[in-house]
């Protein structure tokens, strides 16, 4: 008889976690980081700068010459990205460029562009990064059904170390 209720409390622990666990993935309120997936156009750091009037640009880091990641959000779209306050939004084709000359490559492997999801796997935008664990670091929170609101990416420990940067 022990042995049964042993086994039915098993039972309905495992039910539960499942359940637990099937809904939070339902009613997920998270955005996501991926890698672009291969096949049709390829999506360059180059080509977004090429289409800078097409986005809303910003970058995160600890200054200009210390970059972590842009941020290119599409004017086009009827879904919003907003932004930590440390965020800097990129004002012209200009700044862009002296931001690339300075922050570009700086990482652990060659920089990516990676896709900006919300919840439903519904395209936001684009961030690029040279930071390879970005999707592991980074917040994006669902504000409302077509708005997305994304942390400050904090500095790698061994950048920060590396630029003498106290924190």
């Amino acid at each position: 008889m022990i042995y049964v209720k042993n086994n039915m409390l098993l039972l309905v622990i495992t039910a539960f976690s499942i359940f637990s666990a099937s809904s939070c993935v339902l009613t997920s309120e998270y955005g996501s980081v991926q890698s672009v997936p291969p096949g049709g156009e390829r999506i360059t750091f180059q080509k977004l700068k090429e289409r800078f009037h097409d986005y809303h640009i910003s970058w995160s880091g600890t200054q200009e010459t210390n970059v972590i990641a842009y941020l290119f959000d599409p004017k086009d779209d009827d879904r919003r990205i907003t932004t930590h306050e440390w965020w800097t939004p990129v004002v012209s084709e200009k700044e862009m460029s002296d931001l690339w000359i300075f922050g570009h490559g700086a990482g652990d492997h060659t920089p990516e562009v990676y896709r900006i999801t919300g919840p439903d796997n519904t395209f936001y935008g684009y961030l690029y990064t040279s930071w390879y664990y970005v999707w592991e670091s980074i917040n994006i929170n669902k504000i409302d059904d077509t708005s997305l609101w994304i942390d400050f990416i904090p500095v790698p420990e061994w950048k920060s170390f590396s630029y003498g940067i106290d924190f």
